[in-house]
């Protein structure tokens, strides 16, 4: 999510930029009536495993689990998507059975959406709508779903229903993309944590916000000049700094660093977005910085 980050919960306009990296869903199907499943890494690596039975009466329980470093409650989520899937296309699941593998292009402390393309392939697999997958389960703004459908950005709003946001293809191709570039913070943020967060402040001027924030959106949208493009990023950080009641990124980390640095998503860990010229990109290296991914090379 490039602009908006938690006011897009308020109707706030969004501009977000679908990445390179995504997940792969294999599924080979099988006669007896259970659910084989298997997760790799990125580099390869079987970090869960699990088994699940298919009923006669249409629930789908857990029967074993072999999870090596495994996310803490795995199991249980994904037996829930799988309920919620059968609810949803029951047809799909009587008298058969699958083995299922999945598998990351990216680490998963990237933060780039593990979950929304893992509900997004299994949506399109099952045939059911991902974002009444997504509202049943993670919940959340739906921008990540969005994101996992489409091949370029897009400009995305949420509605009444979760289930039926207004998504449109945007045109965000800067002439100056050779100077923007994504940084991870070595750390990856809880996102339902951070929500949670931006809903305890009761900021009274967030209708404004909102207002100005989704004005932002379509500035950086149509933006043709690298300097305003710097100041949007400003003004941005501002009006979110003030609506959590948190410090900037660049004024806690990087206060020297002479481009611009803007938060991303969930503030507190996985990427940033900077400016800057590719020898200004060994300033967040030096600083112990050292995954540093080109904008060509993040976004599709």
């Amino acid at each position: 999510m490039l602009t908006s980050e938690y006011l897009i919960i308020d109707r706030a306009l969004a501009l977000a930029l679908p990445c390179k990296y995504g997940q792969w869903l294999r599924v080979k199907p099988q006669e007896e009536p259970l659910i084989h499943w298997k997760s790799f890494s990125s580099e390869g690596d079987l970090w869960y495993k699990s088994k699940f039975r298919i009923t006669e009466d249409g629930i789908i329980s857990k029967m074993d689990v072999e999870a090596p470093g495994a996310i803490k409650n795995m199991d249980d989520r994904l037996l829930q998507i799988l309920n919620v899937l059968y609810e949803m296309n029951p047809s799909h699941f009587r008298g058969k059975g699958y083995q299922i593998e999945t598998e990351l292009e990216f680490p998963s402390d990237w933060g780039l959406g593990s979950s929304s393309t893992l509900l997004v392939n299994l949506a399109e697999w099952v045939s059911v709508d991902p974002y009444v997958l997504s509202s049943k389960t993670f919940g959340g703004s739906g921008y990540d779903i969005a994101c996992g459908m489409h091949d370029g950005p897009i400009i995305y709003q949420v509605t009444d229903s979760l289930e039926s946001p207004k998504v449109g293809r945007a045109n965000f191709a800067p002439d100056f993309k050779d100077r923007l570039f994504f940084v991870h913070r070595n750390q990856k943020q809880n996102t339902r944590e951070a929500v949670a967060h931006y809903r305890k402040q009761k900021t009274k001027l967030k209708k404004d916000m909102v207002k100005e924030i989704s004005a932002i959106s379509l500035n950086f949208l149509y933006c043709k000049d690298f300097d305003e493009f710097e100041n949007l990023i400003y003004l941005h950080e501002q009006i979110i700094s003030e609506c959590l009641g948190l410090p900037v990124v660049k004024e806690v980390l990087f206060p020297d660093y002479p481009g611009a640095v803007k938060s991303l998503g969930a503030w507190g860990g996985d990427f940033i977005l900077a400016t800057g010229t590719y020898d200004q990109k060994e300033y967040f290296r030096e600083k112990g910085y050292q995954t540093v991914v080109s904008y060509s090379d993040m976004v599709l």
